[in-house]
């Protein structure tokens, strides 16, 4: 804030100097999330601000809307559930799947609570007589609330939810959790009846992933912590050192990541993560196979000298060895069999101009009208990423001995 406090002193010094001009002088402030700086800063410098909020759940944040957590086992979420229904108004209940949703509407169902679902998988005018008929119940003895998948939610229109209840959390998308908060949107605007709005979220072992950020969230929109979620917060960053966690890409590529934002592990294990015949000291003459960007390239060592010796140890002829292996091995068609399904992340045989590769597929672009599906692979010993159609895969033979990939 001293930074701030010295650029708008020189500002006011700016004024002084200034010529009269018609024309009125304006300050825009960025900001990625409403925070108290942020408050401060337009309470102390800014008279009758225009705000503009591209994220809902900020703008929840901005007109304090009590987000209150519930940690509750699996099995007892259904319950949790219905007893928040029952003591709220009009109420909206969020979840990321199709299964989930049904699920949710029959138990509601037989509880007797009035229970109206809209999914993806509706025709539009089907989803909108539900909307309607919920709408049009204005008071009753009965609860009753709406169920919604995040899928169909960006094809409606509702913002004057009393209360938000998230089933679960998205496990991809910030954005697609901070969108379910439009459904109370009317709220954003009248801080004076904020205060009958309020937000529940239902955290059990399977967001666990995201108890971290759901308490940052928590924190920041003014709510008390409970014990229970700062318990799930210390297993979960736990589990994260452990080794079995994936090394975080984005580390392995830029040196540092976003932790509020990533789940993955951000420290190097001396044992999972040391790489598998590759040298570790001594100098290496290497052939650069493909280039990703400036910081992330593959290649492929061609020479090895150690450090305490004055011969070079040629690599350069096990790449051939490799190919010799894999055409003899799979010239056989007794040994070929085939992949109907290529599944992301596996490792298999690929054939090309009677040329054989170890590849992993590291995904599937669907058919379209107009092109045939593609897959996107990576060639584990040539370090080439390609976008391959119309090509057969072999599954990778136990029976065949390879020495690991080439390409690092």
């Amino acid at each position: 804030m001293k930074e701030l406090k010295e650029v708008m002193l020189y500002f006011a010094k700016c004024l002084i100097h200034r010529k009269p001009l018609p024309v009125m002088l304006q300050i825009a402030v960025c900001a990625e999330k409403w925070t108290k700086s942020v408050s401060s800063f337009i309470d102390k410098f800014m008279v009758s601000p225009l705000l503009f909020f591209t994220s809902f759940l900020e703008a929840a944040i901005y007109a304090k809307i009590p987000i209150i957590p519930h940690v509750c086992d699996l099995l007892e979420k259904k319950i949790v559930l219905a007893n928040i229904i029952e003591n709220v108004g009009k109420t909206v209940v969020c979840t990321s799947y199709l299964d989930h949703a049904k699920e949710i509407h029959n138990f509601l169902q037989y509880e007797n609570i009035g229970s109206y679902l809209v999914h993806e998988e509706m025709e539009h005018y089907i989803s909108d007589e539900v909307i309607k008929d919920w709408k049009s119940v204005k008071s009753s003895s009965v609860p009753h609330c709406l169920i919604l998948t995040d899928a169909s939610l960006t094809k409606l229109c509702i913002s004057d939810a009393d209360c938000l209840i998230h089933y679960d959390v998205p496990e991809d998308s910030r954005l697609q959790f901070g969108n379910r908060f439009s459904c109370i949107a009317e709220y954003f605007t009248k801080p004076e009846k904020s205060s009958k709005c309020v937000c529940h979220i239902l955290i059990s072992e399977d967001c666990s992933v995201k108890a971290s950020s759901l308490m940052k969230i928590i924190k920041r929109s003014g709510r008390t912590v409970p014990e229970e979620l700062k318990d799930l917060v210390k297993k979960q960053n736990l589990a994260t050192t452990e080794a079995s966690v994936p090394l975080c890409h984005t580390l392995k590529a830029f040196g540092s990541c976003d932790q509020a934002l990533c789940q993955l592990r951000h420290h190097v294990d001396p044992i999972s993560d040391k790489p598998v015949a590759v040298p570790s000291e001594g100098d290496i003459q290497a052939l650069v196979t493909h280039v990703f960007d400036a910081s992330h390239y593959c290649v492929r060592v061609l020479k090895y000298l150690p450090p305490d010796s004055e011969k070079a140890v040629l690599l350069s002829s096990v790449y051939a060895k490799i190919g010799f292996q894999l055409k003899k091995f799979y010239c056989n068609v007794s040994h070929q069999q085939k992949v109907e399904n290529p599944i992301v992340g596996s490792c298999y045989v690929l054939t090309e101009k009677d040329l054989h590769y170890r590849v992993k597929i590291l995904d599937v672009l669907p058919a379209t009208k107009y092109k045939n599906e593609k897959k996107k692979v990576f060639f584990l010993d040539e370090g080439w990423v390609k976008y391959i159609d119309h090509t057969e895969f072999y599954y990778l033979s136990d029976e065949i001995e390879l020495p690991p990939p080439l390409a690092l």
